[in-house]
């Protein structure tokens, strides 16, 4: 054989492995980029929804159902996400079915019989989800019947907080028979059901002619039956639904009065006891069982929890926490180490920063510390107070109004010779009225006669302020501003629609739900007031309750009573604007009556 046709033989097979290499290769690459059902990296986001392919999916529509389960395909691959909160059968099983998901279909296995003849309809929610950019599938139901025919009428509705008037999100609206006793709701699952979008809103349809109770209810714990802390609410009266009218509903929720019962205590900080409640405490009284002679305390109420503060004991304390007269527990407070906290905190007495309202540099403030041309030889010198400066709160003030200042720790007393502060223009020494609050224990009281546009330096030289811990003050300085009337503007409440042998409350709170003037109103069938020096904003709104009961609080409503929360109406009013009055008319009769309203079909 010849050279060249060794050559040739070799390159021959060489070209021939060559060649299965790259097939085989292509074939490996084709095969994985087929099985990745991920979108390619670049491009537009996807922002399309998965969508239903109804001819691979159960009919829906439809009647005479006889299988065991159901499918809904999708036209794209999908993921579940937090399912079991999401699904919603209508009317409920005894046990929810099987969850399956196998590539674009999910799968519901049926654990239990289906009744006859009846009408249901399953809701996915938002739990199915496009794999890629996690876009949830929208309005994703199947309805179908075990009987000859679909029912069609619904009803619909809202539901609404009774406290805050807002809409109430993931509440399921639950109809029973009109003919079950008022228990069922305990033991039973309801025969229609709904959850409520995030607009409060809900639709239950494919229900029978007939006469239902029906319930709201915040089912925690996904059982369909009611709790004694949930949140429900109902109507009074059956609610018809016939083929001829509707009906929009709309349900006021509350939790029913609990019993004030302790949820947690923290007690890992020397000086320093958190108290929780199940509830905002009203009228908690804390009583000393148990503590060395010379215990230093104070009590302070926040939100829904008591914060016991003492000092000068290492050794335990007990307290009796009661409710008015009523004795609700005993709790143990164990101190942490002294010496440590001591050790830790000496250098930390300061302006309680998350509690003061700070506003940010007020118009026109201007560092006085130290300023060119002030000649008054009380301004301390710039460099001790170089890190106070770095530190500064800043505030706006109105003349001649009592301001709280806050700290971090209950005071136990201020030496005024080392309070200084100064008219940043001129560098004047002026004297406010400066005191420890009497209620506060944790605030100093600061009032004068500010005068408007002009700025301040509120300079706490060291040890001005000393803590029941005996803590003082590192150098602290307070900028403010002085507001003029004119920059505030104010409201005029008028409210009409009362009646003089009914007591109601009124507040007005600003867009952090603070409370800027409340007040007890009775006797009357109208009321005005002018609220003055509103600091210019907008979300305003007026809280108007009715205490029927007299008896100094809302009250929640009760089922087995039958009796609905107190009515409470909240309004917004405009926004208040500089050297302007908002007009804030308030009928209480307009209120809408909560008796469902019949709406012609059709």
């Amino acid at each position: 054989m010849s050279a060249s046709m060794k050559v040739n033989r070799t390159t021959y097979r060489q070209f021939f492995q060559l060649l299965i290499i790259l097939c085989f290769s292509g074939f490996l690459l084709m095969f994985t980029s087929c099985a990745n059902p991920g979108r390619p990296t670049g491009g537009q986001k996807d922002k399309t929804a998965p969508g239903v392919d109804s001819t691979n999916s159960t009919p829906s529509p439809s009647t005479n159902f006889k299988d065991d389960r159901v499918k809904i395909t999708f036209d794209e691959w999908v993921k579940l996400d937090n399912v079991n909160s999401q699904l919603v059968i209508s009317p409920p099983l005894n046990e929810n079915p099987e969850v399956k998901l196998k590539g674009k279909t999910v799968e519901l296995i049926f654990q239990d019989s289906l009744r006859e003849n009846t009408t249901y309809s399953i809701y996915l929610g938002s739990s199915v989800k496009d794999i890629t950019e996690g876009n949830a599938a929208k309005n994703v139901n199947i309805t179908f019947s075990t009987g000859p025919y679909l029912d069609s009428l619904e009803t619909r509705g809202n539901v609404i907080d009774a406290f805050t008037g807002k809409k109430k999100e993931d509440m399921l609206v639950m109809l029973y028979p009109a003919t079950a006793n008022d228990s069922i709701v305990f033991k039973e699952k309801p025969i229609y059901l709904a959850k409520t979008e995030s607009n409060g809103s809900f639709k239950i349809k494919h229900i029978k002619e007939g006469d239902y109770k029906v319930f709201a209810l915040e089912d925690k714990n996904f059982n369909y039956l009611y709790d004694d802390t949930e949140t429900i609410g109902f109507l009074k009266e059956p609610l018809t639904i016939n083929d001829s009218t509707s009906a929009n509903i709309k349900l006021l929720v509350f939790v029913e009065d609990q019993k004030t019962t302790i949820k947690g205590i923290a007690n890992n900080q020397y000086g320093k006891t958190r108290i929780a409640f199940n509830k905002p405490p009203e009228d908690i009284n804390v009583e000393v069982l148990k503590a060395p002679a010379e215990l230093n305390y104070y009590t302070e109420f926040v939100k829904d929890s008591i914060v016991f503060w003492y000092e000068n004991s290492e050794e335990d304390i007990s307290l009796l926490i009661k409710e008015k007269s009523t004795i609700i527990d005993t709790v143990e407070v164990k101190p942490a180490s002294m010496s440590t906290f001591l050790e830790n905190n000496k250098s930390k007495l300061d302006f309680d920063r998350a509690t003061s309202r700070t506003t940010g540099s007020p118009t026109g403030t201007k560092a006085g510390l130290g300023k060119k041309g002030a000649s008054n030889p009380t301004i301390p010198e710039s460099k001790l107070f170089e890190k106070a400066r770095l530190k500064v709160l800043k505030k706006k003030l109105v003349a001649n109004k009592t301001e709280y200042l806050y700290f971090t720790f209950p005071l136990e007393a201020l030496d005024l010779s080392k309070v200084i502060v100064l008219q940043d223009s001129s560098g004047q020494t002026v004297k406010p009225e400066i005191r420890l609050s009497d209620s506060l224990k944790r605030a100093i009281e600061i009032k004068h006669n500010w005068k408007p546009d002009v700025s301040y330096s509120m300079v706490f030289m060291p040890g001005a302020i000393s803590s029941f811990y005996g803590f003082k003050n590192d150098s602290l300085v307070l900028e403010l501003i002085g507001v003029s009337t004119a920059d505030y503007g104010s409201i005029t409440l008028l409210v009409d629609g009362l009646f003089a042998d009914k007591s109601y409350f009124l507040s007005t709170l600003n867009a952090r739900e603070q409370v800027i003037f409340e007040t007890v109103i009775s006797g009357v069938e109208s009321y005005k007031k002018r609220l003055e020096k509103i600091e210019p904003a907008s979300g305003y709104k007026v809280k108007i309750v009715e205490d029927s009961n007299r008896n100094g609080k809302w009250d929640p409503g009760s089922y087995f009573e039958k009796r609905a929360p107190e009515r409470i109406l909240i309004q917004p009013l405009q926004t208040v604007k500089p050297n302007w009055e908002v007009e804030g008319k308030i009928n209480f009769s307009d209120k809408k009556s909560e008796k469902p309203q019949s709406l012609k079909k059709g």
